[in-house]
């Protein structure tokens, strides 16, 4: 049986093993537009100033204890984690959200890992994770918990697309790519 960190996995389902692999749960931050940048004061004064300031609804994204515990860590958003594997594999061209993830990507019949779950809200996708087997899903959940790891049952996904053209990444490699951007 060859070594589990040789074989070759689709892109997408390799760095989200390798993102758990290397931030357990608490370590890897949520926060809302971020993607993947350490967060200091100025970086949420950064997202703040462009997404919103005090007072204009974005408050409880930027000025509350649960983000501020993400100081001193990396964060995303769920978006923002999708795009900073993107990056992570070169991949990155522009800035999406869910939906307009949801937008390149093909349907599928049953999901295979390193296709992308979506949950959808008011007939358009607000939140996405990547599917990594076994009934779970890598995701940033919210500021409260981050980047987790939930089973299928705990959250309900609604639709499961596979984004195009993901070449296919040695775990090891993709380990070593994060570990590099830490």
């Amino acid at each position: 049986m060859p070594d589990i960190l040789q074989q070759k996995l689709n892109g997408l389902h390799a760095f989200a093993k390798a993102m758990t692999a290397v931030y357990p749960e608490g370590e890897f931050g949520y926060v809302w537009g971020a993607q993947g940048e350490l967060m200091t004061d100025a970086e949420l004064l950064r997202l703040e100033q462009w997404y919103g300031p005090r007072g204009s609804g974005t408050d409880h994204y930027y000025h509350t204890d649960r983000v501020r515990k993400w100081l001193g860590k990396k964060a995303a958003d769920c978006s923002g984690l999708i795009m900073y594997i993107l990056g992570l594999m070169d991949m990155y061209d522009v800035d999406m959200n869910a939906d307009k993830i949801e937008d390149r990507c093909s349907d599928v019949s049953s999901p295979e890992p390193g296709d992308l779950q979506f949950k959808r809200s008011g007939g358009r996708e607000v939140h996405v994770g990547v599917y990594i087997g076994d009934g779970k899903t890598v995701h940033c959940r919210g500021t409260a918990y981050g980047m987790v790891t939930t089973e299928d049952w705990e959250y309900s996904w609604d639709v499961t697309k596979r984004y195009p053209d993901i070449p296919q990444w040695k775990l090891i490699d993709a380990d070593a790519r994060v570990r590099e951007d830490m």
